[in-house]
C-alpha cells in the first residue's frame, strides 16, 4: 500500500507507505473464511445460486483433484489463467518436468512470462546449464536441522545461512574469497557460459554432491552472490530435482536465494557493526561493500532490509 501525497475524490487517504508479507497458507484461508461468511449471508438472503457458490465449487473441486490441482498451478506460474492453455502446452510442460524435477519446473514456469510464453527458450536456458564445462562441489552443504513452516521467505533463507555459517565455523566476518573458492571447488572470476535468464545449477543423480553451473556476466562481488544463490537453491530444491533453478522471477524461492546469499556473505550483525564504525554515507557503504566483497547494492539492500537505511537511497539492481 502506498501513501497518498494529495487528496482525492475517495473517503479514504493513505497516509503511510506499507509492505506486509503474509504467507500463501494464511491468505487462502483468511479468503475461506471471507467467502464462507459471505455465503452465510446470501443463504440467509435466500440467495442460493450466485457466481460465487459457483466459483467456490470449482475451487473445491481443484482442490480435491490432485492433477488438476498441478495443472492450475503450473498455468497459474506461468501466467495463464487455468484452463486456458494452448493445446498440447501442459504435455510440454510435463515432459520438460523430467528433465528438471518436479519442484524445478514451477520457478521455470514462473520465469516464462519474461521469455514471452516460450517453452523453447526455457528448454534451451536448461541446456544451457546441462552443457556447461563449469562444475561447482556443493557436498559440503548439509540442510540444517529443523524448520518453521510459518517463517516468510526471506527469513527462511537468512536462517539456513546462519546455520551453514555454524556448520563451517563462520559465525562471524566476511567469507572471503579463498574459503568460497575452496568450498566451491572453482577459482573466481570464472568466464561466463551465457546471458540467458534462466540460470542456475544442474546434477544428474540428483544429490548436493558435484553440479554443472552457468556463469552469468559480471563482476568477482557479483558472481559471489551468484554462487551463494545456487547453494540456497540446492538446500531448498527436493534431492529429487535436477535443476537448481536461480532467477529473477518474483517467488519465494528468490527471495529465500536472495536472503541466503545476503547472509552467508555479509551477515547482518557484522554488517550492523562495521556501518556503526563507518557509516551509513557513500563512503561508508563502499567500505562496507570491500570489506565484505559483496555488491554495493547487497549492503544497500540488506540495510533497506532491516530499516536502518531508508528505501530511497536504494537504487533498482542491473540486471
Amino acid at each position: 500500500m502506498s501513501a497518498e501525497q494529495t487528496c482525492d475524490v475517495a473517503a479514504v487517504r493513505y497516509l503511510n507507505d506499507v509492505t506486509l508479507d503474509i504467507p500463501s497458507a494464511d491468505f487462502e484461508r483468511s479468503v475461506d473464511i471471507l467467502i464462507g461468511a459471505v455465503q452465510e449471508r446470501l443463504s440467509v438472503c435466500q440467495v442460493r445460486d450466485n457466481d460465487l457458490s459457483n466459483l467456490q465449487q470449482e475451487l473445491a473441486e481443484e482442490r480435491s483433484d490432485s492433477e488438476l490441482s498441478r495443472a492450475c498451478y503450473l498455468q497459474a506460474r506461468a501466467g495463464i489463467d487455468p484452463g486456458d492453455a494452448p493445446s498440447g502446452w501442459l504435455k510440454e510442460v510435463e515432459e520438460l518436468s523430467r528433465t528438471t524435477g518436479s519442484g524445478a519446473i514451477g520457478e521455470v514456469m514462473a520465469l516464462l512470462p519474461e521469455m514471452r510464453g516460450s517453452l523453447k527458450a526455457a528448454r534451451e536456458g536448461i541446456e544451457n546449464i546441462r552443457r556447461s564445462t563449469h562444475e561447482i562441489d556443493l557436498s559440503w552443504l548439509q540442510m540444517p536441522a529443523g524448520s518453521n513452516p510459518s517463517e516468510l521467505p526471506w527469513q527462511k533463507g537468512d536462517r539456513l545461512a546462519t546455520d551453514v555459517r555454524r556448520q563451517l565455523g563462520l559465525e562471524s566476518g566476511p567469507f572471503s574469497n579463498s574459503q568460497l573458492e575452496s568450498f566451491f571447488g572453482v577459482k573466481l572470476p570464472m568466464a561466463e557460459t551465457g546471458r540467458s535468464l534462466l540460470r542456475g545449477g544442474y546434477r544428474d543423480n540428483g544429490t548436493k554432491g558435484h553440479t554443472r553451473i552457468a556463469i552469468p556476466p559480471g563482476r568477482p562481488e557479483n558472481q559471489r552472490f551468484y554462487l551463494a544463490r545456487v547453494a540456497a537453491s540446492a538446500l531448498l530444491s527436493a534431492d529429487s530435482d535436477h535443476l537448481l533453478p536461480v532467477t529473477d522471477a518474483v517467488t519465494a524461492m528468490q527471495k529465500s536465494e536472495r536472503a541466503f546469499a545476503q547472509e552467508l556473505l555479509c551477515p547482518w550483525r557484522d554488517l550492523d557493526a562495521f556501518t556503526d564504525a563507518h557509516g551509513l554515507d557513500e563512503a561508508g557503504i563502499d567500505d562496507a561493500a570491500e570489506h565484505f566483497q559483496v555488491s554495493d547494492w547487497t549492503v544497500r539492500s540488506a540495510l533497506v532490509n532491516k530499516q536502518k537505511l531508508s528505501r530511497d537511497r536504494l537504487p533498482l539492481p542491473l540486471r
